[in-house]
């Protein structure tokens, strides 16, 4: 992409980019295709030490070393956020997102949302520089368990919603039912779209072009764009509308593709 292109001079010149950098490689939606003008850049910087421009903010991680820093700026007239990273510190991601680490820890949290994008960024962005260490990483990842890990996560945060819709639909409070619903329907369909690779959860205003970037036989987009955007919702009768999207989160949950079903497996399900 010609666009992207530009990036790495542009940290060049800015006094951002070590000369021992191991690789750069960007994410957000035009380093996935999606033509936004306005869209942020979020750029990944590997450095073999640490290393971060002195107007860089410390961020915290559970990693050794335990901090990332970052610099938020304009580059090429975009938003960027850039973030350096030890190739350590990548590896130490990738070590808890294998299918023995899964295994080990069943359905406890195992990335932090820092973590978690950095391992989306590698899966879906594009690689800047040190193209071979990037692809051997997103080797690693793809070989991984990030993707169970991201439905189990996102099928978690479903039924603490739908659980919150029961109980306010019990207790007559119907409007906080429909904003929990509608919550659950998204984090439903998250794990949908994860569960074929569509990661981006953290960017839930970007879930419908996940979702036309997906198409997921079990659904279409009309039919998933009328809950996102409460086209059938009634104003004089609201519990009608929630049952029905209840009905559907669950069977996004029960019925749709087996590498779902499989992950759901994974944790503990408190039944809806």
């Amino acid at each position: 992409m010609p666009e992207l292109s530009r990036l790495l001079p542009l940290l060049t010149a800015g006094d951002l980019l070590p000369r021992n950098a191991v690789a750069v490689f960007c994410g957000g939606p035009t380093a996935r295709g999606w033509p936004d003008p306005a869209a942020s850049h979020d750029i990944r910087v590997v450095t073999r030490t640490p290393w971060s421009p002195p107007s860089a903010v410390n961020g915290r991680v559970p990693l050794e070393p335990p901090v990332v820093g970052g610099i938020t700026l304009r580059l090429d007239g975009r938003r960027s956020v850039v973030t350096y990273w030890t190739e350590c510190q990548v590896d130490q991601v990738l070590a808890k997102t294998t299918r023995e680490r899964l295994a080990a820890v069943g359905a406890a949290p195992l990335l932090v949302e820092a973590e978690e994008l950095l391992v989306e960024n590698l899966l879906t962005g594009r690689a800047l520089s040190g193209t071979e260490w990037v692809s051997d990483r997103r080797g690693r990842a793809e070989a991984g368990a990030f993707r169970d890990i991201a439905v189990t996560r996102s099928l978690g945060d479903a039924e603490g919603s739908v659980e919150d819709t029961l109980g306010q639909l019990a207790s007559g409070d119907l409007h906080s039912a429909v904003l929990s619903a509608r919550k659950a329907f998204g984090h439903a369909v998250d794990a949908l779209l994860e569960s074929h690779g569509g990661y981006g959860t953290c960017a839930p205003e970007l879930r419908a072009r996940r979702f036309r970037e997906v198409a997921p036989d079990f659904m279409d987009f009309d039919t998933y764009w009328a809950v996102e955007c409460l086209r059938d919702l009634r104003a004089d009768d609201p519990r009608s509308w929630v049952e029905s999207v209840m009905e559907i989160c669950r069977e996004l949950v029960a019925t749709h593709s087996g590498e779902l079903r499989d992950a759901a497996l994974r944790g503990p399900r408190r039944g809806w």
